[in-house]
């Protein structure tokens, strides 16, 4: 019956370890032997690795086993620990204590045991949960002691449900409403101790050594979206498409240890780089959002001013010529566009940005055309040269002529592709002209994800697919 459960389950790992553990201390039993339940544990965990090796690997394998194994091996203890204040004398006979105070006593116990369990569980499953979800939850202790007799409830209810149902339908059915109404109860515990204020927090993984700056490029195919560390600021340059806010953009920002942003950033009003920008801006709440001056057409955007509005988050419309400070050292520098761009492609209307910290530069160009590049060699020309080149591509012409590239002086360029439509792939020409020129591509088609490290006495660029990387001294 157990066996015959943990497959209808979906053979989980922490069900086949309850499984294996449990028809263990059955043959114990049948052999006349007691359990040693740590044995248990270990022989459960053996036979699941001879069967498939690659569970070891299973976040829900490690997190099953080093949660129970911390309750067997601490909880004990720390239950006689926590149930000691409120112990009677040993020398004084149980059966002179009164019934009410053997019932403080049996109810202290009780409810060190159960905080017992709920603290060693937290604690066994805490370098798994920051190490994979970058996450630290104050609350855990009581929601749990809260939680494990509500899912005792729910699990004994839906046996007695099971079994009544085989009789009565009508008994069974009381079972089934109090079953609902128990598992309402349970999320209500959970949710109402995960929206404290405070109840939990993000970790984000440590770098050695740690940059002055870091800039990671997502790769969202014809979208785009950059985020930016620098001196303890964190800015996100757009947001990228909806569906990849949930599974990519939000997780990269949780395990960076970010529960908000500093500022943010949207380039233009393309729904492939501010798609999920209302998610993001509720998610995050960035405290500065910095907008074109100019207006478009874009739903998206519309979207995403009057969620502001109703959130209540300032926007501040900037234009050439503004300075954004993130850091003693590191600024944004908004080179386009004018307040006077007559085009009405969206394209043309977008903001191009280059972030200066120390020495080194780094040009933002989303998706800006031909147009957006001959007005900024005709107006802001001494301010072009870059290291590093960010650009996107524009759905009304080419981009990254030659005689731009002569303006900008990049050592890398790092350009969103994909492979459809054909419009976004990268011209051939384009690669030949910068492999003439000396000048590393990074195409995210096929690097994927790109970061830039800079550091006092050089910067690295580095892909995430196809490991690919690029260092510069100074």
């Amino acid at each position: 019956m157990l066996f015959f459960y943990v497959l209808m389950t979906g053979l989980k790992a922490a069900g086949v370890r309850s499984a294996l553990m449990a028809a263990i201390v059955l043959v114990g039993l049948m052999a006349n032997r007691g359990p040693v339940l740590f044995n248990n544990l270990c022989a459960a965990g053996f036979l699941i690795l001879l069967a498939d090796t690659n569970q070891l690997f299973n976040p829900g394998f490690q997190l099953s086993f080093c949660v129970v194994a911390a309750i067997m091996l601490f909880a004990g203890p720390l239950a006689l620990l926590l149930a000691a204040p409120f112990r009677p004398d040993p020398f004084f006979p149980e059966r002179l204590l009164s019934a009410p105070q053997r019932f403080v006593v049996s109810g202290t116990q009780r409810l060190a045991s159960l905080l017992a369990v709920s603290t060693t569980a937290w604690l066994g499953s805490l370098p798994l949960t920051m190490g994979y979800f970058h996450l630290v939850s104050i609350t855990a202790v009581p929601a749990n002691a809260l939680a494990v007799p509500l899912s005792f409830a729910i699990m004994a209810v839906s046996l007695l449900s099971v079994g009544t149902g085989l009789f009565s339908a009508w008994v069974a059915s009381i079972y089934n409403q109090t079953n609902w109404l128990l598992a309402k109860a349970l999320l209500g515990v959970v949710h109402a101790f995960a929206s404290l204020p405070g109840s939990f927090f993000y970790v984000r993984v440590p770098d050695h050594p740690s940059p002055i700056a870091e800039i990671v490029v997502f790769d969202f195919g014809a979208g785009g979206a950059a985020w930016i560390c620098a001196q303890g600021r964190d800015w996100l340059i757009d947001s990228g498409p909806a569906h990849s806010h949930d599974s990519v953009l939000l997780p990269f920002l949780r395990s960076r240890g970010l529960r908000s942003l500093d500022g943010f950033l949207l380039t233009h009003g393309d729904a492939g780089h501010i798609g999920s920008a209302t998610e993001l801006i509720r998610a995050c709440r960035p405290g500065h959002v910095v907008d074109s001056t100019l207006d478009d057409r874009s739903a998206n955007r519309s979207r995403l001013h009057a969620e502001l509005s109703r959130l209540g988050i300032p926007k501040s419309p900037h234009r050439s010529g503004d300075r954004i400070v993130l850091g003693s050292e590191t600024r944004l520098h908004i080179l386009y566009p004018p307040g006077d761009v007559l085009r009405g492609v969206a394209d043309d209307k977008n903001l191009v940005v280059q972030l200066r910290t120390g020495s080194t530069r780094i040009l933002f160009m989303s998706d800006a055309g031909l147009y957006t590049e001959e007005w900024l060699m005709k107006n802001v020309l001494p301010e072009l040269p870059s290291d590093i080149l960010i650009k996107g591509s524009p759905r009304h012409g080419p981009s990254g002529d030659t005689a731009f590239l002569n303006a900008v002086k990049p050592r890398v360029v790092i350009a969103t592709a994909t492979e459809f439509p054909e419009s976004e792939r990268i011209p051939a020409s384009f690669v030949e002209n910068l492999r003439t020129r000396g000048i590393r591509l990074f195409a995210q088609d096929h690097s994927g994800a790109v970061s830039v490290r800079i550091f006092s006495s050089h910067w690295e660029v580095s892909a995430f697919l196809d490991k690919h990387q690029y260092c510069h001294s100074r």
